[in-house]
């Protein structure tokens, strides 16, 4: 005889959304809005740590170049003369040029890769990010209260239905006219309860609508803002490529101009005039001399200046 007001189709799904989710195990699971928000903290945080991995790149750099130019200072060899001193001056500097191409390095990397890392997004993006939770978290409120009312109404609706129905038994059993009027308040109470119920189900229908666009449209920027940071980080690892390889490229040519030529003998004392054939030939015959008396020489005086000359 009486209809009772039922919940608006999405109003249990709602309900669900609102509701703390459980995983398989039982466990309480974060619901997918929070998901966006932690990984956005989570990617700041991956920045920090990935501009500090940088760091200590750069600190590896600068010290090996330190190295290399300590290195280039050594008196090790000093005392080498002739060409090979030269050569060997040559390579000393070399590792000069090279310490410099890793301090360069070490630079550019602190300037075009980890100091971009480090300041992209300041700090009042997580600022930003409070906002975004503090919105959504304001409208799941309003939602709920919505609910509530709902529930508040579609239960008052259900009483004034219950009371109407026994004052109708009791008029079946007993005709009288306050019985009569009885039925009258409280069918007039019954569509008041109706109203009521129509006019919060409108109410939570509006916040739900708005909370709905909210959510789709915060969370497409919480995914353009990953996208962002994927491509920002991107950028800046191919330029750590880029740089790397600049600098494997200049070192490799540094090896190749300021190789140690191989030098014969002869090139490096270009000022003797013998062959080591009569190098040999004349210390011999001085080792001979040498050995015995002078005048048993088999070689005159002069022939012995003459070795002696050539050596």
């Amino acid at each position: 005889m009486f209809e009772t007001h039922s919940l608006p189709i999405g109003l249990d799904l709602t309900v669900s959304l609102l509701a703390d989710k459980k995983d398989p195990q039982g466990g309480a699971c974060m619901p997918g809005f929070e998901i966006l928000l932690q990984k956005q903290l989570k990617g700041k945080q991956m920045q920090k740590e990935m501009s500090e991995f940088v760091h200590e790149r750069i600190k590896i750099e600068e010290e090996y170049a330190k190295n290399l130019s300590k290195l280039s200072l050594s008196p090790l060899a000093a005392q080498e003369e002739g060409t090979m001193g030269e050569a060997w001056i040559q390579l000393k500097k070399s590792l000069h040029d090279e310490a410099e191409v890793h301090l360069k390095f070490s630079n550019k990397l602190h300037s075009e890769v980890e100091k971009p890392m480090l300041t992209f997004r300041s700090d009042h993006f997580k600022k930003d990010l409070k906002k975004y939770d503090h919105h959504i978290a304001d409208l799941r409120k309003q939602l709920a209260s919505r609910y509530a009312g709902v529930e508040k109404a579609r239960k008052a609706l259900a009483d004034r239905q219950k009371d109407l129905e026994v004052k109708t038994q009791q008029l079946e059993v007993k005709l009288s006219n306050k019985t009569e009027e009885d039925i009258k308040k409280a069918r007039r109470k019954s569509t008041q309860a109706g109203d009521d119920l129509m006019r919060s189900l409108d109410l939570y229908n509006q916040t739900q609508s708005k909370w709905f666009e909210e959510m789709v449209t915060t969370s497409m920027e919480l995914e353009k803002l990953e996208v962002d940071r994927i491509e920002w980080i991107q950028q800046h690892l191919r330029q750590y490529t880029t740089l790397r390889h600049e600098t494997d490229m200049f070192n490799q040519s540094m090896v190749n101009t300021r190789a140690v030529p191989h030098y014969s003998y002869t090139k490096l004392q270009p000022h003797y005039s013998c062959t080591m054939k009569q190098l040999y030939q004349a210390t011999t015959t001085l080792k001979l001399c040498l050995a015995t008396a002078v005048p048993h020489c088999s070689g005159t005086i002069p022939q012995l200046c003459l070795a002696t000359t050539t050596l």
